[in-house]
């Protein structure tokens, strides 16, 4: 694998606010959206409770890896954030799962009308189309890149595939249907706020799928690491996911 380092640069890249599909967005991006979207499209999906601004960092990050990354707000979140949000997500209720994979639901629902948007409206290239996300992101990475088979690549982070409201729209259920799509997962060992053993067991049985290119799964766990991933081995995580783009998007 080779490694691009996770710069964080931001004074050459344009950080571009709008709405796709309905949902409001940060792109970033050098030299133009169409241009940089020659070597890739980037969607990324964040946390529970935060905004796509949150990680700004990350999406320059992929800007100066010469791609045009789209940052999401997730459904009920950030610009769309519902005004009773500390109500529905109360950590530990009976309501918490159900509110939580309704919002994953829905915002895996929004991807191709994103894409389409992007294309339409945009003029960005679609051939190279991989989606990225953290935590809650991560559970909306796995359930994008099935829904939409435009998505090439796929790098989930503290994520899973494992639902547990809403079972029948598991991810991890339809393994088989995943294939070609390049599949990174990566998790903390020790994570016991989205426990490391759905993606684990996902990727096993990914193998059988993927036998004739077993280059395009991969599972990375990271041994002691929790929910909050510390410092150095996130620097590790997030160059494996620059990496990963760049060999099964730009260098592809």
């Amino acid at each position: 694998m080779v490694y691009i380092s996770y710069s964080y640069n931001c004074e050459s890249v344009i950080i571009e606010k709008l709405k796709l599909g309905g949902a409001p967005v940060l792109l970033a991006y050098k030299d133009g959206k169409k241009a940089a979207s020659k070597n890739g499209v980037i969607i990324f999906y964040h946390g529970l409770g935060v905004c796509k601004e949150e990680n700004e960092k990350e999406l320059v990050t992929f800007a100066n890896a010469g791609m045009l990354a789209v940052g999401v707000d997730n459904y009920g979140h950030g610009e769309r954030r519902y005004p009773d949000f500390e109500t529905r997500f109360v950590y530990g209720s009976k309501r918490f799962d159900e509110e939580l994979f309704f919002a994953i639901d829905k915002s895996a629902d929004e991807i191709s009308l994103i894409i389409d948007e992007l294309i339409s409206c945009h003029g960005i290239f679609a051939n190279k189309i991989g989606v990225c996300g953290i935590s809650m992101g991560g559970h909306i990475a796995y359930a994008a890149a099935l829904r939409d088979k435009r998505i090439k690549a796929a790098a989930p982070v503290l994520g899973t595939p494992r639902w547990k409201a809403l079972t029948d729209k598991s991810p991890s259920a339809k393994a088989g249907d995943f294939f070609p799509c390049a599949i990174l997962s990566q998790n903390g060992g020790a994570d016991d706020v989205v426990p490391p053993d759905g993606a684990r067991e996902f990727h096993a049985e990914l193998q059988k799928y993927y036998s004739v290119i077993p280059e395009r799964q991969m599972y990375i766990e990271f041994d002691g690491a929790g929910h909050s991933v510390p410092e150095q081995d996130w620097y590790m995580l997030w160059d494996n996911v620059l990496s990963w783009f760049d060999r099964f998007l730009i260098s592809e």
